[in-house]
């Protein structure tokens, strides 16, 4: 089964923003053709293809038969069901794999993950479930 996560308003903002400010460069190429101006924009549009699109739209959670499966862009990380010490609800708005600060946190062995799925609380029951 797999979970999308949550995206808020602000990360969607933040994104355009971002993409936005990527090309702005190409309008000062394109009047003045200052070489600098398009050098800086396709390199931050490059940028934007390899690290920021990806964590935008490839940040999911699955479950497989013996753990939960965690991606967000180019990070992948697997976490065994049976060395999951404990979940709750957070708000905490450190660095995650997750698009959200309505978030799981997830403690096991190796530490600690972030993640927002969508639908919260069927996600946490299901986790729990495989957890037994």
């Amino acid at each position: 089964m797999k979970f999308k996560s949550k995206i808020d308003w602000w990360v969607h903002l933040v994104v355009w923003l971002v993409i936005f400010m990527s090309v702005w460069p190409l309008a000062f190429y394109l009047r003045d053709s200052v070489t600098a101006a398009l050098v800086v924009s396709c390199t931050m549009l490059v940028a934007d293809v390899l690290l920021v699109l990806p964590i935008y739209f490839v940040t999911f959670y699955t479950f497989s038969n013996t753990a939960l499966h965690i991606r967000c862009g180019l990070i992948a990380i697997k976490v065994k069901y049976k060395d999951i010490k404990s979940i709750y609800e957070t708000r905490d708005p450190s660095a995650s794999l997750g698009l959200s600060l309505d978030r799981i946190s997830i403690n096991y062995s190796k530490g600690e993950v972030l993640i927002s799925p969508k639908n919260k609380q069927e996600f946490m029951r299901l986790l729990k479930q495989r957890m037994e």
